[in-house]
């Protein structure tokens, strides 16, 4: 099965922007697992919140309205790695698009944040366009 992976990194206004090689159909989309890279132990909050474009329809449902996918922080590690295995409906997924940073305030995480990377692995079942 074809892998996703994508990199966010804090950067102005919090935004990243991929380019992948091609579009993804829509398709059932499996997230696999998240990590957190911190630039330091603790100061990261007690959790990172990631706009996903292709996840902001009715796949991610939160308390605060929002749709952004909560990664909960181990304040004791610069490092948090979660296996979500979580099965998920998903939006067509274009060649371009942007991904958001917040932290559990909804403040944009932007370069000169605790948080130095996010990445977000994604499986899904196939590659063609048809």
């Amino acid at each position: 099965m074809p892998l996703l992976h994508l990199k966010v990194v804090p950067a102005a206004q919090g935004i990243t922007s991929f380019n992948i090689h091609q579009p993804i159909k829509a398709q059932d989309i499996v997230l696999r697992n998240c990590s957190v890279v911190c630039n330091a132990v603790g100061g990261g909050g007690d959790s990172v919140k990631v706009y996903v474009p292709f996840l902001a329809g009715k796949e991610v449902n939160t308390s605060d309205f929002n749709g952004y996918l909560t990664i909960p922080l181990d304040p004791s590690t610069k490092w948090t790695s979660i296996a979500f295995n979580t099965r998920l409906g998903n939006e067509h997924i274009p060649e371009t698009f942007d991904c958001i940073l917040v932290d559990d305030s909804n403040a944009v995480i932007t370069g000169t944040s605790n948080i130095k990377q996010v990445h977000l692995y994604f499986e899904y079942k196939t590659n063609s366009l048809y």
